[in-house]
């Protein structure tokens, strides 16, 4: 696929993730190139992923970045339009939080595409979520010394509890009235039978 490169998009596709950056304002001539470009990418591929780029600092204000988003949104409409077909992944990667929520928000009304935000800062996890690889790295089982076995590992954790009492409702009100006078014995506060009015 060949990339697509304007003065504030720049579109590639790379190991079947199309890569979507936008920085700034795009003219409507760029918005509809990009529009084009996404219709290409899915007639030559079954099943992708998209990966949008937008730093808050290359935007005027909230304003300009939501009204940007809502363009990148089009794109995306385009990307899932045929069921089975076109993309079925989206990481938005951004380090504006009202574009996060934005962008959720987006992605629950696109049927069929899962999206997802991250930080600008978390751009491997974001590839790995893109394809479906394991986000986290397993840690090598704990090493037991030769001499320990699973029995002195277990008689470790001190014994496990063998008879439990059962106390009926009668005897639990006994229990907390000598609970009671016992805590009054030991109570020598002079204010203790003090009431203020």
């Amino acid at each position: 696929m060949t990339p697509l490169k304007t003065e504030n998009l720049d579109l590639t596709f790379n190991n079947n993730v199309a890569h979507i950056t936008v920085k700034g304002a795009m003219a409507k001539d760029s918005l509809e190139a990009g529009l084009e470009w996404i219709d290409q990418v899915v007639e030559a591929n079954d099943n992708f992923s998209i990966r949008v780029d937008m730093a808050k600092d290359d935007f005027a204000d909230l304003s300009e970045i939501s009204g940007e988003f809502k363009q990148v949104g089009r794109m995306l409409r385009h990307a899932s339009l045929e069921e089975n077909l076109g993309a079925d992944k989206c990481a938005v990667l951004t380090d504006s939080m009202f574009l996060r929520n934005s962008a959720k928000v987006e992605g629950a009304v696109i049927p069929g595409l899962e999206l997802n935000t991250f930080g600008l800062d978390a751009d491997d996890v974001a590839e790995k979520w893109l394809r479906d690889q394991p986000l986290t790295q397993d840690k090598a089982p704990r090493e037991t010394a030769s001499n320990e076995t699973a029995e002195t590992i277990h008689a470790s954790a001190g014994p496990a509890p063998t008879e439990l009492t059962l106390v009926s409702p009668s005897e639990m009100k006994t229990i907390e009235a000598a609970s009671t006078k016992r805590e009054a014995s030991e109570s020598k506060n002079p204010w203790g039978d003090f009431r203020a009015i």
